[in-house]
């Protein structure tokens, strides 16, 4: 495979080494030690991994495995030690794409065959949330942040981007970015030209803790929730006329301040863009956000204002061409097609893609499509509607992330998979970059256990957030499923998503263990060569405490697989009828008897055992 920038960045790292005397230091888990190994710089260390993609034999696992991260933390590391003498001259400390090229053979070892990155483009630099910002933040859609740049290497930002995905590209890995197709930065490169893109208060009204979001009466938000869940967006209830009243017509003329963007209206008065809430549920309690604004799509002058029937629930009123900010629609139908044609990435996933009008997604999918035909296609929404496989989404993230921690709302998702509900493929996750770790909940082997459990569930697509592979207890967002207490006291500390937090890359975890475990076995066993979307499950056993077990054969074989989860602090033994199982594969943990099986499953452990089923 022709790998011209990664054959540049390779050049660059040979130079540079050649003067280079700072010892850098890297954790042992990334080239396979038990410890903390030291080169004598950071361009040795570059340079092997690199020469370890063309020198190692990748095994392909039968199964895909996605792996979603950060690219500014899940390689950040303390190279040197907590001092140096010439800091220029360094490489960075926070993670950066030249880094990321090095840890791929880490993800080679795991069986991982996909990376979701969150977003990459150029962050914004006013308002921050913490130290760095959040990637969500985006100042322009078209740029790499500069943030993921190795100075040292005196090379363009684009170039090392570019050396990432022929790099990934060179073991089979593809490459996903995260878009974020509806908010901005509330500096963002496009206000100065166009400032009816965004919504404009009186800057008198963001002292103190800004703009707050609607407040609804009980009796309304019920009549949201009633109208929302009809899909009847033709009487929806609007914020009061105080909250109305508050936005203003978009400035004549802009200016840039220590502040960020300040406009002035036709009187004189200084007006600015507010920060972002979360629009839904309207009465959602989670904290505004002092980095993003809300890129306002439509320009009815009755709905000049940012509330969760103008961002998300569109008013039916909103649904006339007349309305629709034709030059904003065209620009974000270029932006996929732009990354497409600079990096050659293999799939996007949107963030909040179902919160976009149902005719600007439709044109942002198409222009995609136009440009690159086989673009895989995820979205961040919770509901698995299989509605979307007609529209061409290969993927959602689905719920599993809050459904898998907690034994009921596991077994009722295994009932729906059952009930075969699930006409698309989902996230078969754990956790997500919102959410708790499940490490919060369940040690190590336990959190591994339900990761294999979800993972073999039919559509399926096996998914991991860095930081998951190495038992790491450290969320990165306190977005989803977290106490008041938790989101005060990780906000205290700083977060990965806004701050330079990093993974527990410090010891050998059990998880990490289990993974390339598993990439071994999978390759080992044909059972896997047999698996397909369209299987048929069936939930065995349950004792509405601890053990799940269900099996999975693919359609028309007498083969399959039984998946045995035991959620509990001690060993249990399940009950397997027979019917229609003529064998289950003689392990020491089977027991056969004349009508059924006893399976015993050792606490915080999932058995993943073929079995025979009668011909038909």
């Amino acid at each position: 495979m022709l790998t011209p920038h990664l054959d540049i960045v390779v050049e660059a790292l040979t130079r540079v080494g050649l003067t280079d005397t700072h010892h850098y230091a890297v954790p042992g888990v990334w080239i396979g030690s038990s410890t903390e190994v030291l080169y004598p710089n950071a361009s040795a260390y570059l340079l092997e991994q690199i020469a370890a993609l063309g020198s190692t034999h990748y095994k392909r696992p039968q199964q895909a495995l996605v792996y979603n991260a950060l690219v500014r933390q899940v390689t950040s590391y303390d190279h040197y030690g907590g001092h140096s003498d010439d800091v220029t001259k360094l490489f960075c400390t926070q993670g950066t794409f030249i880094k990321l090229i090095a840890l791929i053979p880490y993800l080679k070892s795991l069986g991982v065959t996909q990376v979701v990155l969150l977003p990459i483009c150029k962050g914004g630099s006013i308002g921050k949330k913490g130290t760095l910002g959040s990637p969500y933040a985006v100042q322009n859609i078209f740029t790499l942040d500069p943030v993921y740049d190795e100075p040292a290497l005196g090379l363009p930002l684009l170039v090392q981007a570019q050396a990432m995905i022929e790099a990934f590209h060179s073991v089979d890995i593809s490459v996903v970015l995260e878009q974020v197709l509806r908010t901005a930065s509330i500096d963002s490169e496009l206000v100065p030209e166009h400032p009816e893109w965004f919504y404009w208060v009186a800057e008198e009204d963001l002292t103190g803790t800004g703009l707050m979001p609607p407040v609804f009466s009980a009796e309304e938000l019920a009549q949201i929730h009633h109208n929302v869940e009809r899909q009847d967006h033709s009487d929806l209830p609007e914020p009061s006329e105080e909250y109305r009243s508050r936005f203003c017509q978009p400035p004549k003329h802009v200016e840039r301040d220590n502040t960020g963007w300040v406009g002035y209206s036709h009187s004189g008065e200084r007006l600015r863009i507010p920060g972002a809430f979360a629009d839904w549920p309207p009465d959602d309690s989670q904290p505004q956000w002092s980095d993003v604004t809300y890129l306002k799509l439509h320009k009815h002058p009755d709905f000049a204002y940012p509330a969760y029937n103008t961002l998300r629930m569109f008013d039916q009123r909103l649904e006339h061409k007349e309305y629709e900010q034709h030059d904003l629609w065209n620009m974000l139908q270029e932006i996929i097609p732009h990354w497409i044609r600079l990096l050659d990435i293999d799939g996007i996933m949107i963030d909040m893609g179902h919160a976009l009008p149902l005719k600007l997604r439709h044109g942002i999918l198409q222009r995609a499509w136009e440009c690159k035909p086989n673009l895989l296609v995820y979205e961040e929404r919770f509901e698995i509607n299989g509605d979307l496989r007609l529209q061409g989404i290969d993927a959602v993230m689905g719920y599993l992330p809050h459904a898998a921690r907690r034994y009921k709302e596991l077994k009722e998702f295994t009932l729906r998979s059952q009930r075969n509900e699930f006409a698309l493929s989902f996230f078969a996750t754990v956790d997500s970059h919102n959410t708790p770790r499940i490490t919060r909940d369940h040690d190590e082997h336990a959190s591994y256990a339900i990761w294999q459990y979800v993972a073999l569930l039919p559509r399926g697509l096996p998914f991991i957030v860095a930081g998951f592979d190495i038992g790491e207890t450290y969320p990165i967002n306190t977005g989803l499923d977290f106490t008041p207490d938790e989101i005060r006291s990780y906000h205290d500390v700083g977060l990965p998503l806004f701050d330079d937090i990093q993974l527990c890359w410090h010891r050998l975890s059990a998880v990490t263990i289990a993974l390339r475990n598993r990439c071994q076995h999978v390759c080992d066993d044909q059972v896997y060569d047999l698996l397909g979307d369209d299987d048929d499950i069936t939930l065995l056993a349950d004792d509405d405490a601890t053990c799940l077990v269900y099996m999975r054969v693919p359609k028309g074989s007498h083969r399959g697989l039984l998946v045995a989860l035991n959620m509990g602090s001690t060993q249990e033994a399940v009950e397997i009828t027979k019917n229609g199982i003529v064998d289950i594969a003689a392990y020491e943990c089977v027991a056969r008897r004349e009508d059924a099986f006893e399976v015993r499953i050792d606490a915080g452990c999932c058995l993943v055992l073929p079995i025979l089923l009668k011909r038909h």
